[in-house]
């Protein structure tokens, strides 16, 4: 499995394997450490903490990103790519069977 650094980079991949590729996607919230439980009210603990991991199976090798959002404007910036891509090939919500 081939690690890419950069969204960017995992997109180029993807399109030029698409048609014959498979984009697994697994999306996860990670909890905050000292996360004040509070009323419905509060806005403390509110922000962002999202790990992004995306598979590209090509069938004859695969390609991860996973990334850890803490922006939630970049995290929806990122997730309009990964949702045009998901569109243009075979998909599935979650991680693949090793």
């Amino acid at each position: 499995m081939a690690e890419t650094q950069t969204l960017t980079d995992f997109l180029s991949k993807a399109e030029d394997a698409k048609g014959q590729a498979t984009l697994f996607l697994n999306e996860s919230e990670i909890p905050q450490e000292g996360t004040p439980l509070g009323d419905e009210d509060s806005t403390a603990g509110d922000s962002l903490h999202i790990k992004v991991d995306l598979v590209l199976d090509t069938g004859s090798e695969k390609h991860t990103f996973t990334k850890e959002y803490r922006d939630d404007l970049m995290y929806e910036e990122d997730m309009k790519l990964i949702t045009e891509l998901r569109e243009k090939m075979s998909f599935v919500n979650g991680n693949p069977k090793e």
